[in-house]
C-alpha cells in the first residue's frame, strides 16, 4: 500500500511539474485567457475515451472557441481524496488560475473492489492488474455461469469484505474532501471551481447495483452539502449517466457480460466488460454538465 501511495505521489508531482512552466508567464491582466487546471483521477486523465480525449480536453476545446486557453490535465490513475490532498499541499499558490475542475472520490470506493473480487473467487490479490485479471478470467472459466454469478452477487452480504471496506472509504471521503476543497481554494484563490459528482458504473439489474448506488449517493450527498459553503458548483454526472444505466453506452462495465466472455474464452471482452471508466459518450456527458455551468 505504501509503495502504491508513493507511486501515485510521484505521478501527481510529475503532472504538476508542468504547472509552473505552463502558467509562470501568464499575466493577471490577460482577461481573454482562461487558465484551466483539471484535477482528479483516471476519469480526468481521459481513460477509456477514444484517444484519451476525455471530458477535460472537451471542455478545454469548448472554451477555446471564445478564449485563449492555458490548460493542464493533472489527472492521475488511482488518485483518491487522500493522495490528491497530499499532492495539493505540496504545491505553490497560483493566483492566475481562473478555472479548476475536480473529479475525485471514485477510488475511495474502487480501491477496495478488485481485491475483494479476487479474494471472493479464492485468489490472492496482486498489485499487478493484469495478474488479477488473468486469475479471475481463468477461475471463472472453470466455474459454471450460475456459480460465478452467485459468488459475485454475494459480495454485498452483511459482514463481507466489500461492505466493511466501503464504510472506511466513505469515512475517508467525508474527512478529506472538505480539506481538498480548502486546499484548492488556497492554491487557486481566484479560480471558479467545478466539482463532478460520482456516476454509478453499474447497469440497472446488476446484483450489486443497489449496494454500489447507495454508497455513491452517500458521497454525492456530501459533495452537495458542501457546495454552498465550499464555493464550488456541481456538475451532476450521476444524473447524466442514470439515463443510460440500462445500456452499455456510457460505461462498458457488466459483470454478466464479463462472466459470459470468460466462459466463451474471450479475454479482451472479459477485460472490457470490467472497465468502470466512461466511454467517449460518458466523457461527453460529463463535459455537457460542466459546459452548462459556464454559460
Amino acid at each position: 500500500m505504501k509503495r502504491r501511495y508513493r507511486k501515485l505521489m510521484a505521478m501527481f508531482a510529475a503532472a504538476f511539474m508542468l504547472f509552473s512552466f505552463t502558467f509562470a508567464s501568464v499575466s493577471a491582466s490577460a482577461a481573454t485567457t482562461i487558465n484551466y487546471v483539471a484535477l482528479g483521477d483516471s476519469v480526468t486523465y481521459g481513460l477509456s475515451a477514444y484517444n484519451r480525449y476525455g471530458y477535460a480536453a472537451m471542455l478545454r476545446d469548448y472554451i477555446d472557441i471564445t478564449y485563449d486557453v492555458n490548460y493542464l490535465n493533472a489527472g492521475v490513475e488511482g488518485l483518491d481524496t487522500g493522495t490528491l490532498l497530499y499532492g495539493l499541499l505540496s504545491q505553490s499558490q497560483n493566483p492566475y488560475i481562473n478555472l479548476v475542475t475536480i473529479n475525485i472520490g471514485s477510488n475511495n470506493l474502487l480501491r477496495y473492489v478488485l481485491p475483494a473480487v479476487v479474494r471472493e473467487f479464492d485468489g490472492t490479490y496482486s498489485s499487478d492488474l493484469n495478474t488479477n485479471m488473468v486469475y479471475l478470467y481463468n477461475k471463472i472459466r472453470s466455474m459454471t455461469y450460475e456459480k460465478a454469478m452467485a459468488e459475485y452477487a454475494s459480495m454485498d452480504d452483511a459482514g463481507k469484505e466489500l461492505p466493511l471496506n466501503f464504510i472506511d472509504g466513505i469515512k475517508d471521503f467525508s474527512e478529506q474532501f472538505p480539506l481538498v476543497i480548502a486546499a484548492v481554494k488556497n492554491l487557486f484563490p481566484n479560480a471558479r471551481i467545478i466539482v463532478n459528482n460520482l456516476y454509478n458504473p453499474l447497469q440497472a439489474g446488476d446484483p450489486l447495483y443497489t449496494f454500489i448506488n447507495s454508497s455513491i449517493v452517500k458521497i454525492n450527498d456530501m459533495i452537495k452539502a458542501g457546495a454552498a459553503s465550499g464555493g464550488y458548483s456541481i456538475a451532476n454526472s450521476y444524473s447524466a449517466f442514470k439515463a443510460y444505466e440500462t445500456t452499455r453506452l456510457a460505461v462498458t462495465f457488466s459483470a454478466r457480460n464479463a462472466i459470459i466472455a470468460a466462459k466463451l474464452g474471450k479475454f479482451n471482452a472479459f477485460v472490457i466488460s470490467l472497465d468502470p471508466h466512461p466511454t467517449t459518450l460518458g466523457h461527453t456527458l460529463i463535459f455537457g454538465r460542466e459546459k452548462s455551468l459556464l454559460r
